[in-house]
């Protein structure tokens, strides 16, 4: 339709006086197969590649940086063995806090639990070790090899010579020891968190 002014023209356009089955093949149906032959053959195995290196790539990347908090923990905790074995031998002196064995990660799964025995010990003072109510990942010879997972920390420690447990979530506070362990009233594990059971199996098999 063209316009103009007052006055509106109108124009039919005819290709053909005649409907042709090929012209109307090539037309609708052709255009649709080759669109369909170019999204399966060509632009969806191109997505799906792209989509597998960028996969790989941050793979990659994560496990790089794995690796670089891993050592950062490890000579971290080198530096502590010292400090460590004082504080040990003042605590077993008086029948104090002695952190026995302590792990970190996701439960019912070993190569995502990492020994937190040797900086825990190096955080009790006056026989008394407390966390905040935070993430451990931050803590000086912790680190997250199992990032986005849900993590908890397990602690096994003597003291007055009796031996307990612990277990909590990633960001619950821990205080230990408990009120009641301070006057011989209380002992054994206590769990902070509920423990699925492929958490309480990966504790059987570290007690």
């Amino acid at each position: 339709v063209l316009t103009r002014g007052r006055h509106n023209y109108s124009f039919d356009v005819v290709f053909s006086e005649f409907v042709e089955p090929v012209a109307v093949l090539y037309g609708t149906t052709f255009p649709v197969f080759v669109y369909s032959a170019l999204h399966w053959l060509v632009i969806k195995p191109y997505l799906r590649k792209k989509r597998e290196e960028d996969t790989a790539a941050k793979a990659e990347e994560l496990a790089t940086w794995l690796e670089t908090q891993r050592e950062e923990a490890r000579g971290a905790i080198a530096l502590m063995k010292e400090s460590y074995n004082k504080i040990v031998h003042s605590e077993q002196g008086k029948g104090g806090l002695v952190i026995m064995q302590a792990w970190y990660g996701v439960f019912g799964s070993a190569n995502k639990l990492i020994d937190v025995t040797i900086p825990l010990q190096c955080l009790v003072h006056n026989s008394r070790l407390i966390l905040p109510d935070q993430t451990k990942v931050g803590m000086v010879g912790f680190y997250d090899m199992s990032y986005g997972e849900q993590k908890r920390l397990s602690v096994k420690y003597s003291f007055r010579n009796v031996m307990h447990e612990v277990i909590i979530s990633d960001e619950d506070a821990l205080r230990i020891p408990r009120q009641c362990e301070c006057t011989n009233c209380c002992s054994g594990i206590w769990v902070h968190a509920p423990l699925r059971h492929s958490s309480q199996l990966a504790l059987q098999a570290i007690v």
